[in-house]
């Protein structure tokens, strides 16, 4: 019986180092990769249709639509990044709920073939330091019990955190979309799901609230 083939999409841009990677890809015949250039990849893309997504990290900042995939909650598709040459916070990499692989811009060849094969199976490809931040990071951020953390103040992501304090200080809703490379369609969702959060209706309240409420329980 014939094995599975798997569709791999890579997005990225037209270099030596990508040229290698699909290559390498392509020689395992139980793969399947189609190249997508950053200049022309949109967050209307149907990726749904394939079973891997791998992301050169330097597209993040060149293209928008790459941080709504990165946070979109409703592709059920893993993602992989390759050719990091910073490291990626805790909180960043929790609001990237896809994200289940990270590859330095250092690791050989090899690495990529086998995480590939990894996260494809479901499982996590991560460096021991990162692993290792995020078991501090849940250690540290147990449940209170304090009474004085109300149920309707629940936390805030990394995400609404950033366009909260943006707000407070008077920027736009394409001041802030354009801030964090984001559509401005993006923006107003988060800041629709922030006001309910935090119980307010209008920008006004929200600055008032946020003098009120303490960091932590944010």
């Amino acid at each position: 019986m014939s094995q599975k083939k798997f569709n791999i999409l890579l997005i990225g841009l037209k270099t030596m180092n990508t040229e290698l990677i699909i290559n390498q890809i392509n020689n395992n015949r139980l793969n399947d990769i189609s190249f997508r250039n950053i200049s022309n990849f949109n967050y209307d893309f149907k990726t749904s249709s394939y079973d891997l997504i791998i992301i050169d990290h330097h597209a993040i900042s060149i293209n928008k639509n790459i941080n709504e995939l990165l946070e979109s909650k409703d592709s059920e598709t893993p993602i992989l990044i390759f050719n990091i040459d910073t490291d990626i916070t805790t909180d960043t990499l929790l609001s990237w709920p896809k994200v289940k692989g990270i590859l330095s811009k250092d690791s050989p060849i090899e690495h990529l073939i086998k995480s590939i094969a990894v996260v494809i199976e479901h499982g996590l490809w991560l460096p021991r330091q990162t692993l290792e931040q995020m078991l501090d990071y849940y250690r540290n951020h147990k449940p209170s019990n304090d009474t004085r953390l109300l149920p309707t103040q629940p936390l805030l992501t990394r995400r609404e955190k950033q366009i909260l304090g943006l707000l407070t200080e008077g920027k736009t809703n394409i001041e802030i979309a354009e801030t964090l490379f984001v559509a401005e369609t993006t923006v107003k969702s988060h800041i629709y799901n922030l006001y309910k959060k935090i119980d307010v209706k209008c920008r006004k309240e929200a600055i008032f609230k946020v003098k009120q409420l303490r960091p932590e329980s944010m």
